[in-house]
């Protein structure tokens, strides 16, 4: 390069032939040093982006093995042009070169044989020899081994966009980002001085946009060839920020009034999932205006034992804050310890539930020799505990005062109070034994796909059962201690649920003794139907019939039809006993029959030992 103090000569390794780019460190005085700072910048950022890419390290060419791109850069009046950046990049894209104008507007590159096209860089404008604008119009240049081929090129006619940024009260964007847009690409960038001015040389005509910081001068702008275009812009002040629908929960103790810390909210109008707090009041913002249904429940960490609060409702005003008081009633916890033979620890899982109603009030699992917990804090009462064994090996049990036991009657009665954690009777779990047996109908045929299991709860609420029959009838359940258990038929179709001993009430079941591996065959027989009209119709309706008594699932009714409402119901059911009718489908799940919110209230049906009991029922 002539004209220059110093050269440096760099050799990338890809797998490219050799590309050499050659940097000029010139002495120029400080305007000079800035524009050299920016070539060199841009050079640098062209090379790590991969714009200027080469190929595998070898030793340099000698000059009878490479040719020579030379040539002078000038403007249109025959100034040179210096520190603009020239491309040299062959035909097939493979090969590119890199280097710059010196002050007399020249450059020099050697160069492998091959075909190029040479490319110009200054300020916003980007051009290819001779004076083109589009790559596809750019001269080809051929370089044999040892020959010079000279490239000179003049600008091609351009403009300067140019403006000033201030704020609204007319102080300076002071060193204020610009960028220069044209058909929604950038075309280039720069930053305004301490004054707010900036200025683009080099801009090809056209229209454009002009961006500083996050905004947009407004107006599109067109420039001309050797005319000088304004686009001067202000600021925009902030805008406040609009008002917001806010909800704010205080939870309260429901006797005390005393504060209720580090606890939760959930609100279905809610965007967010959850919003939580360590103090006694938690603010929601991504709320929306309208009825909101909110839940609020403590943070559980041992010692938090106010209950969840479902259902609160509010009414929300749109942009304004609404505040919730919400009264939290104390409960209780259990701890619990479990461990096998040889007093080893055990994993178990535990529920909660009370003698003669059907809800499963709450539940836990523990593993190790810690103690373990409820999942959440339960209401004051006095309840039983099914302990489910989570290790293979050991049985299920009803949990006894010293043992375990499988009958729900003789299990320990733990009572729970409001703020306090009671221990419960360490678990001890045992070898678990093996039922089976046949199930049958009337005439002794075989009957498959009958749900078995030695509790009401889950098995015929939604979850699985312990064991279904085969194809031949045959059942085995291998997962309960060695106690004395009842065991409920579930079958489809006419047959009623039933349990060991062909009754509908658990407490009076067959009580079957399991030892190591027992046997226990029964034929089912066919019972009662309950039946009748459903008023006010819904494309889907579920009910379960409830023992009045045990509290346990005897029937199930489940059935929808999206194109029009079902209007009638059957329920295949034991005779001779009483039931209660719990709706169980959306938006009513939960609510019993004549109205009743628990099933302490509900109304009792008789079912008759034989025949049809005809009952009609409006969806709530």
């Amino acid at each position: 390069m002539r004209g220059t103090k110093a050269q440096k000569i760099v050799h990338f390794a890809y797998d490219h032939p050799v590309a050499v780019i050659t940097f000029c460190a010139c002495g120029v005085t400080e305007r000079g040093n800035s524009l050299r700072r920016s070539l060199w910048a841009r050079l640098g950022f062209a090379i790590l982006s991969g714009v200027l890419t080469t190929t595998a390290l070898t030793a340099p060419a000698t000059a009878a093995e490479t040719g020579v791109i030379t040539g002078t850069l000038t403007d249109r009046s025959g100034r040179p042009v210096f520190f603009a950046v020239v491309s040299i990049e062959s035909v097939d894209g493979s090969t590119r070169y890199g280097t710059g104008s010196g002050m007399g507007g020249d450059y020099r590159t050697e160069v492998q044989p091959g075909t190029y096209r040479v490319s110009f860089q200054w300020q916003a404008l980007t051009q290819w020899a001779h004076q083109q604008v589009d790559v596809n119009q750019a001269t080809t240049i051929t370089v044999a081994a040892g020959e010079t081929v000279q490239v000179d090129d003049q600008l091609v006619p351009t403009g300067i966009l140019s403006g000033h940024l201030t704020r609204t009260d007319g102080t300076p964007l002071a060193r204020e980002g610009v960028t220069l847009w044209r058909d929604d690409a950038v075309v280039t960038s720069t930053q305004a001085d301490t004054v707010g001015f900036y200025r683009f040389l080099g801009v090809l005509p056209g229209e454009y946009r002009v961006q500083f910081g996050s905004e947009y001068i407004p107006g599109r702008f067109t420039v001309a060839a050797d005319t000088t275009t304004t686009a001067d812009g202000v600021l925009t002040p902030p805008q406040p920020e609009p008002p917001k629908t806010i909800l704010v929960v205080k939870a309260v103790d429901s006797v005390t009034n005393a504060p209720v810390t580090d606890f939760c909210i959930q609100v279905d109008i809610m965007s967010a999932g959850q919003v939580c707090t360590d103090t006694d009041t938690v603010k929601a913002t991504g709320t929306r205006a309208g009825q909101a249904v909110i839940r609020v429940w403590q943070r559980q960490n041992g010692s938090n034992l106010h209950l969840p609060k479902d259902g609160v409702t509010a009414t929300l005003t749109a942009d304004e804050t609404t505040t919730v008081t919400v009264p939290m009633d104390l409960g209780g916890q259990v701890a619990f310890t479990a461990t096998g033979p040889y007093e080893l620890p055990v994993q178990v899982c535990y529920e909660l539930q009370t003698l003669g109603r059907p809800e499963l009030v709450g539940s836990g699992c523990k593993r190790g020799y810690s103690k373990g917990m409820l999942d959440q804090p339960v209401p004051a009462g006095t309840y039983t505990v099914f302990v489910r064994s989570a290790q293979q090996g050991f049985g299920h049990q009803w949990l006894g005062k010293s043992g375990g036991t499988g009958d729900q009657r003789n299990a320990a009665q733990i009572t729970v109070k409001p703020g306090e954690i009671v221990e419960a009777p360490a678990i001890h779990l045992d070898e678990a034994s093996s039922i089976s047996g046949v199930v049958t109908d009337p005439s002794g045929k075989p009957l498959s796909g009958v749900g078995v299991d030695y509790s009401a709860l889950p098995g015929f609420q939604g979850a699985s059962p312990a064991a279904r029959t085969d194809a031949s009838g045959r059942y085995v359940i291998d997962d309960l201690g060695p106690y004395a258990w009842p065991l409920l038929f579930a079958p489809a179709a006419e047959y009623p649920y039933q349990w060991s001993g062909n009754t509908s009430n658990r407490f009076q079941a067959t009580q079957i003794p399991i030892a190591e591996t027992v046997s226990y065959d029964i034929t089912l027989r066919k019972g009662s139907t309950l039946s009748g009209a459903i008023i006010s119709g819904s494309w889907q309706v579920g009910l379960t019939a409830h023992n009045a008594i045990t509290g346990d699932v005897v029937g199930v009714f489940y059935e929808f039809d999206p194109a029009s409402n079902v209007t009638s119901y059957r329920i295949p059911l034991m005779g001779g006993q009483q039931v209660k009718l719990r709706w169980n489908m959306s938006p009513v799940i939960g609510t019993w029959h004549s109205g009743a919110t628990d099933i302490s209230t509900a109304r009792k049906i008789s079912i008759p030992r034989s025949g049809v009991k005809t009952l009609n029922l409006t969806v709530p």
